[in-house]
């Protein structure tokens, strides 16, 4: 008995149609899923961002809510270990005193709290954000419809932060603003 081989393979041309039109047809939905990476990506960043910028703003209203004196650090209080020049500084009911710094170069914003409970060279420090553009912090003066000055006992204070984030080939910038009123 004979056996006889028949071709049954493929030739090289058909393979070159083959992985030329699979290539056509792939190279679409690789692109799509890259863009869909990106910008699900770009999300989490932004999330973490706002996450952060809300996290300090509900800090900071909390502390002028149970403040006493709200004022800027110049640099010539020697309590605080930090370098920052510009610091805002709340002293609350219960004798503690909080600063809040930025660091510029390290787009930092920091919450310092010194208590009665720590001893002076301990401080409660917590980086509340990162990516931190600029912190702002300014008095606001109420006015009522007929345009007079409002006669609170509280004072209210407009907390503005902007974040900024490099992500992926762009950068992403947000701005926070928030209100916080402390009987001071």
């Amino acid at each position: 008995m004979k056996f006889r081989y028949k071709n049954k393979g493929f030739t090289l041309v058909e393979l070159l149609i083959v992985i030329t039109l699979m290539g056509i047809l792939v190279t679409p939905l690789l692109y799509m899923e890259i863009q869909y990476s990106k910008g699900f990506f770009a999300n989490i960043y932004r999330q973490d961002m706002v996450e952060a910028g809300n996290r300090s703003l509900e800090w900071i209203a909390k502390d002028i809510r149970k403040a006493i004196s709200v004022t800027k650090d110049r640099g010539e209080n020697k309590l605080a270990g930090n370098s920052s020049k510009n610091r805002l500084v709340i002293e609350t009911f219960d004798k503690s005193t909080i600063f809040y710094s930025f660091n510029k170069e390290k787009r930092v914003l920091t919450r310092e709290e010194y208590s009665p409970q720590n001893p002076v060279g301990n401080p409660v420090l917590i980086e509340l954000a990162c990516y931190v553009d600029d912190f702002f912090i300014s008095p606001v003066r109420a006015r009522t419809a007929d345009n007079k000055l409002a006669a609170f006992k509280a004072k209210i204070f407009h907390i503005r932060l902007d974040l900024s984030r490099e992500v992926l080939n762009f950068t992403e910038r947000i701005t926070m603003n928030g209100v916080a009123a402390g009987r001071i």
